[in-house]
This record gives C-alpha cells, sequence and structure tokens, in this order.
C-alpha cells in the first residue's frame, strides 16, 4: 500500500536485479530496476472477475449456451452442455460437438453452422441432441457472432434450448418417430446470400 493522490492505494511492483561486474568479470555492484506494474495487474484481475462472471452467468443460465472462435472450433461450452449431452470438455470443444447431434441431423447441422460462419452470419438451425441417457430430443441452436471493437469477425456466441419445455402444455413434442418418417422437416433451408 502507497500513500499517493491524497489517499492510500495497492500497488504493484517487479524488480529486477542484474550484477555489476568490473573488467575482470568479478561482481562489484548490483543493478536494481523497479517497474511498477499496478495498471497491468488490475487490467488482469478485471478481466479474471469478467470471465468468473461470465461463466457463472452462462453456467445458471436456463439454456445451454455456447462460445465459437473465429475459425468455428467451440471454445466454451457451459455446464448445462455438459450435464445434457454428458459429453466431456475434451470431446465437446472444436466441432466434438458435432458428435451429440443425431447422425440424420448431423451433416446438414455442420454445413448449416460452417456456411454461416464463413458468412460471418447468424443463423438458427433445429437438430436432435442426443442426450446422457442415450435419448434424442429436438433443440433450437441460434447464434449471433460476436464482433471486436473493430468489427472483426471473432466467432459466435450461441445457445440450444429445447422448443417447449417438457410438461407444457401445446404443441405435442416432436419425437423420433415423426422424425423418421422425415428427417429434414425440422431443419431450416439455405441461409440467405448477403
Amino acid at each position: 500500500v502507497m500513500h499517493r493522490r491524497g489517499y492510500d492505494e495497492q500497488v504493484w511492483f517487479t524488480f529486477s536485479y542484474s550484477p555489476l561486474r568490473d573488467e575482470d568479470g568479478a561482481v562489484r555492484g548490483m543493478f536494481c530496476a523497479c517497474t511498477e506494474t499496478t495498471a497491468r495487474i488490475r487490467a488482469e484481475t478485471a478481466l479474471r472477475e469478467s470471465e468468473i462472471r461470465f461463466r457463472n452467468m452462462a453456467d445458471n443460465a436456463p439454456v445451454m449456451m455456447w462460445v465459437t472462435g473465429a475459425d468455428g472450433a467451440c471454445t466454451y461450452l457451459n455446464r448445462r452442455w455438459y450435464e445434457y449431452t454428458g459429453q466431456t470438455e475434451a470431446e465437446a470443444l472444436g466441432l466434438g460437438w458435432l458428435d451429440a447431434v443425431h447422425p440424420d441431423d448431423r451433416d446438414r447441422s455442420g454445413e448449416v453452422f460452417l456456411t454461416a460462419n464463413a458468412r460471418h452470419r447468424e443463423f438458427q438451425l433445429e437438430y436432435r441432441l442426443r442426450g446422457a441417457d442415450g435419448s434424442y430430443r429436438w433443440f433450437i441452436d441460434a447464434a449471433q457472432p460476436r464482433l471486436g471493437e473493430d468489427g472483426a469477425f471473432l466467432g459466435y456466441i450461441g445457445s440450444d434450448r429445447h422448443p417447449r419445455p417438457q410438461g407444457c402444455r401445446g404443441a405435442p413434442d416432436r419425437d423420433d418417430a415423426a422424425a423418421r418418417r422425415d428427417p429434414e422437416q425440422h431443419l431450416p433451408g439455405d441461409l440467405p446470400d448477403g
């Protein structure tokens, strides 16, 4: 803690020590460089706290959430994804999440996602997703592009949600029997050009 600018302030410094040698190479002294690192430490702390807040929010959201990089590789899936699918982080990251998509929906889902990623466009699609118990349920997967301050495409933030919570009255659940009759009926058409 240092008193400056009229108040006590927690500050950080980095010290670097180097020996001072004479012409024969013998150590004759020590050079000490002191660099204040308060701004860097505060920025790192703020970033860690922001990441903790995001993960807490995402892990407790009532939907499965995910984030990708600009290359399309999934870099984050929230806790609900892992609980529902039973996948591990090692299995789901990258494009591993597609392994939990029903085999009849997998190619089309990957194509829609990769096409949207190449165009940096929002997208929405429906597919059957395998639960940890091995059963499949329909989900709506929707995402918006993440953009940097300079407008550069950074990837996506998206979510998967069941179109109708279990036990709600309304349209009947889509079931595997209906999907077997017409496996493409619930997938969207091509993305609009643009």
